[in-house]
């Protein structure tokens, strides 16, 4: 006798293929875990239609009604609850108001929520584009998800630990990539010139807007290329400076082409809840990541081993200056970073731990 599918409903924040939490945390996923039996229905709450708008100014009368709508569909969607095992919430069902869909979801309709969360996401921060938004968030109501939640999944120790004051049953999984399609993109060390990169959207541009000084500086002693791909472009300007929009499609090849990435970051409570990714990412190509020493960046990088960690201007400026001019250092450090995330952070490896969540038979 067959085993009987296990169905999950995914009320998702965006459609599918353009939130990098989405994309990394569970999209990528979602065709192995068909392979087990395990089928996901996904339903955006801001549809492809809206989505272009939603992060630009203006355009208040759209996105009010693209929130109208999210709002109609999600309640139309509770006449279908009872076809699924479990609700997968990703950060929050809805991107604005009170934990209400959530609390049908638990306690109405009695379904089992599997909660995911990247980000310390009950702190206060919005997109200055949307600023009516800090009065609409209800930021409060990450507490109060997690508590409802049947199970928690952390993408770092420090969400893990704040997760933790509200439920017991808790997972940690970090951001994973799927390093077996990356390797033939592994970079070359040796090379006369050194590519810089940093890849990120909008809402991360202001780190590397910070670390303009040191690359200015860097550029009076030595000669590199940069290139930033981003959704948006920086405000500074660079020689030998390559500005690329972000394309799914040429992500990889793009970043493929630099032999160092950076992380530069606040040390600030929300970027203890980073997890993480560009470091990832970079290291799955083989390219060195430099990053500012805080938070899950410590997790990531073994410094001096995997990556570099910096603590301050003065070792951004002397440690990039260091390592551009090195490229023994910077092969030994991309292949230590290679057979790390392949053993850690990839895909495949951390698998069978996200699709135990989703058995019927593995949670109490």
């Amino acid at each position: 006798m067959s085993t009987p599918p296990i169905k999950i409903y995914y009320p998702s924040q965006y459609p599918a293929g353009v939130s990098p939490s989405q994309r990394f945390r569970i999209e990528q996923y979602i065709p192995f875990l068909k392979k087990e039996n395990i089928h996901f229905k996904i339903e955006p709450f801001i549809s492809e239609t809206f989505y272009g708008i939603f992060f630009q100014k203006g355009h208040t009368v759209k996105k009010i009604t693209s929130i109208i709508l999210g709002f109609a569909h999600r309640l139309l969607s509770l006449f279908t609850l009872h076809k699924f095992d479990y609700i997968f919430i990703q950060r929050e069902a809805s991107p604005i108001g009170p934990p209400i869909l959530e609390w049908l979801y638990a306690r109405v309709f009695r379904k089992k929520i599997i909660y995911d969360f990247d980000d310390a996401i009950w702190l206060s921060r919005i997109s200055d584009n949307n600023r009516i938004g800090i009065y609409l968030k209800c930021f409060w109501k990450i507490k109060k998800i997690i508590g409802m939640s049947h199970h928690v999944i952390a993408g770092n120790k420090f969400l893990y630990n704040y997760a933790k004051k509200y439920n017991n049953s808790i997972t940690l999984l970090p951001t994973c990539i799927d390093t077996a399609a990356r390797t033939n993109f592994i970079v070359n060390q040796d090379t006369a010139l050194v590519t810089i990169g940093w890849t990120g959207s909008f809402s991360t541009n202001e780190y590397l807007e910070k670390l303009y000084p040191v690359l200015h500086q860097l550029q009076q002693e030595l000669s590199f290329n940069l290139i930033v791909i981003s959704n948006k472009r920086p405000t500074f300007v660079l020689d030998n400076m390559e500005y690329i929009e972000w394309n799914e499609s040429v992500e990889v090849e793009t970043l493929a082409k630099c032999q160092i990435g950076l992380m530069p970051m606040e040390r600030d409570e929300w970027s203890r809840g980073k997890c993480g990714f560009k470091l990832i990412q970079y290291m799955a190509l083989g390219i060195v990541p430099m990053a500012d020493a805080w938070g899950a960046n410590n997790e990531i990088i073994e410094n001096d081993v995997s990556g570099i960690l910096v603590y301050n201007h003065q070792e951004w400026f002397e440690k990039l200056k260091a390592i551009i001019i090195d490229a023994s250092k910077r092969k030994s450090i991309g292949l230590e970073a290679v057979k790390k995330a392949t053993e850690i952070y990839s895909t495949e490896n951390n698998l069978p731990l996200l699709s135990s969540l989703f058995s019927n038979t593995s949670l109490p």
